[in-house]
């Protein structure tokens, strides 16, 4: 197997099999759905050890859990014909089966209910492009986190102004909900 840096900050290795064709492909197709997953993955606190490819004998197993996240496998390829891919959508299917595994074991439904869930908030944070991209070890700089000085910056500016940041100011009325469609509107209609 070869293993690789991942770009999700939540799985600590990713591996794809040496003896089957095209494994520089493979390789890239495991990075990038575990890079989709990144967002997912940390909203939900999702920790996996290895993330590898697998290409078992029986033909309809697309997927395993190992100890809750230790290990997923996932299946890349046609059981039929190791030279073709499955599609994305649905390695990235098995794989949000196999993480809902890290909270349940059993089919049951429980299971099914989580798996649904995830699956449709995977789908919001497709269409909205989000991804997990802090790969950084959380270090503090000069006593305070980067994240936090930030914080403090916009807490004294929004205690000067006396509004608070990305607020109306006092003299404008906030808008209803109505006027804000309106507005969207207009907005669609001339462009």
């Amino acid at each position: 197997m070869t293993t690789t840096a991942v770009k999700n900050p939540h799985v600590k290795e990713l591996a794809v099999l040496q003896r089957k064709p095209n494994k520089e492909d493979a390789l890239i197709m495991l990075r990038d759905i575990a890079h989709r997953v990144s967002y997912l993955m940390r909203e939900h606190r999702f920790k996996v050890g290895s993330l590898v490819e697998f290409y078992p004998k029986d033909k309809r197993l697309l997927g395993m859990n190992v100890n809750r996240g230790m290990k997923i496998m996932l299946r890349l390829r046609n059981p039929h014909d190791e030279y073709q891919f499955l599609s994305r959508e649905s390695i990235i299917g098995t794989m949000l089966h196999e993480l809902t595994h890290n909270l349940f074991g059993p089919h049951d439904n429980k299971f099914y209910s989580k798996l649904d869930e995830l699956i449709g908030r995977q789908w919001v944070i497709e269409q909205q492009g989000l991804f997990d991209t802090f790969l950084g070890s959380g270090s503090r700089v000069g006593g305070i986190a980067v994240r936090d000085k930030r914080l403090i910056n916009k807490t004294r500016i929004s205690k000067l102004s006396g509004t608070r940041l990305g607020s109306l100011t006092s003299e404008q009325a906030r808008p209803s909900p109505r006027e804000m469609a309106a507005k969207a509107a207009a907005r669609r209609a001339a462009d």
